[in-house]
Order: C-alpha cells, then sequence, then structure tokens
C-alpha cells in the first residue's frame, strides 16, 4: 500500500510538471499569434 501510494504521488507529480509545461508552451503560442496579429 505504501509502494501505490508513493507511485501515486510521483504520478501526481508528473502530471502537475507536464500540465506546467503545456502551460507554459500555450502561453508562448498565444503570444506569437498576438504578436503576429
Amino acid at each position: 500500500m505504501l509502494l501505490f501510494n508513493e507511485d501515486s504521488d510521483l504520478l501526481f507529480i508528473c502530471i502537475k510538471a507536464y500540465n506546467l509545461v503545456v502551460c507554459k508552451y500555450r502561453h508562448i503560442c498565444t503570444k506569437v499569434k498576438f504578436s503576429r496579429e
């Protein structure tokens, strides 16, 4: 059960980090779109 909890935390951290990267990437994309227009 302890291992399962650790895996869940790791997965949560990975998802959080992935979402952060995606958000930053989208933000940069929107910035580029706005500067083009």
